[in-house]
């Protein structure tokens, strides 16, 4: 079988949306569940920000590895494309580091 551009592609995101979808039902059962004590509420809290930013920075790096495929595979070099390749992808950086510093910085509560 022959592995050509794209292939590595179809892999990644479907594991991150698997565990994307079983956090998200985690939270919403903790959450929901009216047998669920406040402070095991309060305990599981920390751990399923630390696992959504961790499912959200793989996403992200999957989604910069696919530019960078695309990038090499179609042998832009200097031209148009390459540069909105090159300016998406920053953007995309950007983005996940806004977020990032959001969810981990101190609160002025």
């Amino acid at each position: 079988m022959k592995l050509g551009y794209g292939t590595c592609l179809l892999y990644i995101p479907g594991w991150a949306l698997s565990l994307s979808v079983h956090l998200w039902l985690l939270g919403l059962f903790t959450s929901l569940f009216p047998g669920a004590e406040k402070t095991a509420k309060a305990t599981l809290m920390p751990w399923h920000i630390y696992a959504g930013m961790v499912i959200f920075v793989l996403a992200v790096c999957s989604t910069e590895m696919g530019l960078a495929q695309a990038f090499i595979f179609l042998g832009l070099g200097r031209s148009q494309e390459a540069l909105i390749v090159n300016f998406t992808g920053l953007f995309i950086f950007l983005f996940a580091a806004s977020v990032g510093l959001t969810v981990f910085l101190p609160r002025g509560d």
